[in-house]
C-alpha cells in the first residue's frame, strides 16, 4: 500500500494526529524542482488531456519561466496558463517580453 499526500507545513501535524501516526515525518520525500524539459512536457501533456491547441512555447521562454518559478510545477503551470490566455487575447506568439510583463506583476505565484 503506498499513498502519495500532499499538505501545507500548517495542516501537516493535524494528519498526523487524525492519521496516529507520530512517525509519519520519517517516510516524507522532498520532490526536486522540475528541469526546463520536464516542465515542456508537463504542459504540453496538459493540453493535450484538455484538448487545448497550445501554441508553441520556444525554449528560451520555458526556461525562464521554469527559473521563475523554481521548476515547481504549480506555479509554471500558473504561468503557461496566463501566457496562453494573453497570447490569444492578443493574438501573438508567446515571447520573453510577455514572460517578463508577468513577472513584473509577481504576484501570480
Amino acid at each position: 500500500f503506498s499513498m502519495v499526500v500532499a499538505f501545507r507545513d500548517n495542516e501537516f501535524s493535524k494528519v498526523k494526529d487524525f492519521l496516529n501516526m507520530p512517525d509519519l515525518d520519517d517516510y516524507i520525500i522532498d520532490l526536486a524542482p522540475l528541469e526546463s524539459i520536464d516542465i515542456k512536457k508537463l504542459i504540453e501533456h496538459r493540453y493535450d488531456i484538455f484538448q487545448i491547441k497550445h501554441p508553441i512555447f520556444p525554449d528560451d521562454v520555458i526556461k525562464e519561466v521554469t527559473t521563475f518559478t523554481n521548476g515547481i510545477p504549480r506555479n509554471a503551470i500558473r504561468v503557461f496558463r496566463e501566457l496562453f490566455r494573453r497570447a490569444k487575447e492578443n493574438k501573438r506568439d508567446v515571447t520573453l517580453d510577455l514572460v517578463n510583463s508577468i513577472k513584473a506583476e509577481a504576484p501570480l505565484i
